[in-house]
């Protein structure tokens, strides 16, 4: 088999700037109509900031794909999952508060450890790319058939 080059998946930061146009367009519109408002002033300010912070934090977010390893990293840490330390990986539902859930990829490592990647950063292309690496690089390992479907371009948002 021929070597590959190591591969970085980045997140999509550009979600921030989306929603500061969501946020912030509307505060945009009554400063053009009323420039003096101060309210309107501070809420601009405010979103400009909060999503200005959300881009940075997201753009740190990224996966690093090798032919040993896989690093994940954010903005606190960075973890290090050898793929022949994986024994099990599947990806599933998670709730988060009372009317939202995410998506998660789950890796279990021989050490018991459950390593999760969240998939709302990721692109469809670049989830591919690691269900193909996974496949191809994780031998040992108990792989779902979830992933085994997203390795062929069907998700399972839209199996369900």
């Amino acid at each position: 088999m021929l070597t590959q080059a190591s591969y970085t998946i980045k997140s999509r930061a550009w979600v921030a700037w989306l929603l500061f146009l969501l946020i912030g367009g509307p505060f945009v519109i009554v400063l053009i109509m009323n420039p003096n408002d101060k309210v309107s002033q501070l809420f601009f300010a405010i979103s400009l900031v909060f999503c200005f912070l959300l881009y940075i934090s997201t753009k740190h977010i990224r996966i690093y794909l090798d032919e040993e390893k896989m690093i994940i990293s954010d903005l606190i840490r960075k973890r290090t999952v050898l793929w022949d330390d994986i024994i099990f990986s599947t990806v599933s539902w998670a709730p988060e508060g009372y009317h939202s859930a995410s998506l998660n990829w789950i890796f279990r490592t021989k050490n018991k450890k459950n390593i999760e990647v969240k998939l709302g950063y990721y692109s469809k292309s670049d989830m591919i790319i690691l269900a193909n690496q996974l496949i191809e690089r994780a031998k040992a390992a108990s792989i779902s058939d979830k992933i085994y479907r997203i390795s062929e371009g069907k998700f399972p948002w839209y199996i369900f």
